[in-house]
This record gives structure tokens, C-alpha cells and sequence, in this order.
């Protein structure tokens, strides 16, 4: 359940992690730049192994459909790799079906602890994908 309180804490921790991707907001040269995008993630341990966790991939609407989440996918994977970690893992909204399917795209997969897709006791999924 979403808790306002509890999302500050993660956001503020000393763990936490983030790639921000600005953009240009216009074609003028000199144009007002602005946020694109960006993910959250943390290292951790889970169920004894080394993960990248992702937290967070957001890309704002006008910036969406360009390519923007693939990249930032793959710079989590190339983080993940060059950190030797062992996956990288995340958990997605089942109701979110646009990243559903792009992070099926992507080579991710259903954790075991996840909750099953047609489980409606539970609105999210647990993916993950090795790291290398």
C-alpha cells in the first residue's frame, strides 16, 4: 500500500541512487532544459544474492516512446555488470502494461517470490534479469 511517509524515506535514503536525464525543452539553441527521466535504484542483498534494485524508472509523457527507457534500462544492466551484481531486479504495476512488456522485452522475467500474474490479490509482478 502507497505511503507518502515511507516513499520520502526511500527516496531520501543514504542508499539510494539516481540517474537523471535532462533534455532540451525546445529546438531553440539555448533552449530551457528540463527533466526527461529518470530511475532510483539501490544496491542490496536479496535472498542471499547481489542486486541491482529498481526502484523507479519514470519518463515523462512528452519524452516517452523514444527510446529513453531502453537506454536507461540497459545503463542499469551495464551498472549492475560492472558492480558485479547478480541481476537486476524490479517491481512493475500489473496494471502497468505498457512496462510490463517493455521490460519483458528487455529479458526480464518473473522473480520465484513473485506474486503470479493472474494472482488478483496482488497488483504488482517481480521481474529480473541477470545481470551480465
Amino acid at each position: 500500500e502507497w505511503s507518502d511517509e515511507k516513499k520520502d524515506t526511500e527516496l531520501r535514503s543514504a542508499d539510494s541512487r539516481f540517474v537523471v536525464v535532462w533534455a532540451q525543452a525546445s529546438d531553440e539553441p539555448g533552449g530551457r532544459r528540463r527533466r526527461a527521466g529518470f530511475i532510483h535504484f539501490r544496491y542490496d542483498m536479496e535472498f542471499g544474492s547481489a542486486v541491482l534494485y529498481l526502484y523507479e524508472l519514470h519518463i515523462l509523457d512528452a519524452f516517452r516512446r523514444r527510446g529513453l527507457g531502453t537506454s536507461l534500462i540497459g545503463l542499469a544492466t551495464h551498472l549492475a555488470t560492472a558492480l558485479c551484481v547478480e541481476k537486476v531486479v524490479l517491481t512493475v504495476h500489473k496494471a502497468n502494461t505498457a512496462a510490463v512488456a517493455l521490460y519483458a522485452q528487455h529479458g526480464f522475467q518473473p522473480e520465484a517470490h513473485s506474486p503470479d500474474l493472474d494472482d488478483n490479490r496482488f497488483n504488482y509482478l517481480i521481474l529480473g534479469k541477470p545481470a551480465s
